[in-house]
C-alpha cells in the first residue's frame, strides 16, 4: 500500500547528500553506510530507512528491530519522544524504546526486552548489547536497521 511520505517529512525536497541516497534506500536491498557532517541530513535517511523496513512487512510479520546511535542520554530521550510520535501514531505495533545508562541489562530490561521496534541508544549500552550478543540472542535475530 502507498504511504504518503508528506506526512513524515514537512520539506519539499531532499538535499543533495539525501538525493544521492534514495535510490539505495528506495530501490534495493542493498546496505549503506552514511558518513556525513553533523546537520547534513542523516537522520531523514535514517527514517526513510525505517519507513522501508515497515512497508516491507506482510500483515503477519514481525515488526524488526531497528537501533539508533545517539551520542548522550539527552538526544536519545528527545528522539524517543520525537519518533514515538512520529511512528507510533502510523504502525501500532511499532514501540519506540530509550537503552541509555538507566538501563540494567540484568534487570526488567532482560527480561522484557524488545525485540522489535526501535530502540534507541547510547554508544556504550548498543556496544554491550553487540559484546554480549549471546545472552541477548533474541535481541539480535530480528535486527534489521543499524
Amino acid at each position: 500500500h502507498q504511504l504518503n511520505l508528506q506526512r513524515f517529512f514537512h520539506f519539499s525536497h531532499f538535499n543533495k547528500m539525501q538525493t544521492e541516497c534514495l535510490d539505495t534506500i528506495l530501490k534495493t536491498p542493498e546496505n549503506m553506510l552514511v558518513s556525513a557532517p553533523t546537520g547534513s541530513g542523516k537522520t531523514v535517511i535514517f527514517e526513510l530507512a525505517m519507513i522501508q523496513e515497515m512497508k516491507a512487512l506482510s500483515p503477519h510479520d514481525q515488526v524488526p528491530l531497528i537501533i539508533y546511535i545517539c551520542p548522550n542520554k539527552a538526544l536519545s530521550q528527545e528522539k524517543v519522544f520525537y519518533w514515538k510520535e512520529k511512528f507510533e501514531k502510523v504502525w501500532a505495533d511499532f514501540q519506540v524504546q530509550e537503552c541509555t545508562g538507566d538501563v540494567n541489562f540484568d534487570g526488567f530490561f532482560k527480561r522484557k526486552m524488545p525485540t522489535s521496534g526501535l530502540l534507541i541508544g547510547t554508544p556504550e549500552k548498543v556496544n554491550y548489547i553487540f559484546r554480549n550478543w549471546k545472552s541477548l540472542r533474541k535481541l539480535i535475530n530480528n535486527l534489521k536497521l543499524f
